[in-house]
């Protein structure tokens, strides 16, 4: 089950249905998910400050 690549919200919230479906658990999918969402975005925009939606309460933006 890979994960697509990307850091939009719509492809976050893909990527966290589809491990959800998968059976992990919610909090186990989100964080996977948007660690790779972060990485995805990071290699496309180094330097830039990370989108709202990326930025999670314990995020080092």
């Amino acid at each position: 089950m890979p994960l697509r690549r990307g850091f939009s919200r719509d492809i976050v919230s893909r990527n966290i249905s589809e491990m959800v479906n998968a059976g992990h658990p919610r909090k186990k999918a989100v964080a996977s998910t948007l660690k790779n969402a972060r990485k995805s975005f990071r290699e496309r925009n180094p330097g830039k400050p990370l989108p709202k939606h990326l930025q999670g309460r314990w995020s080092r933006s």
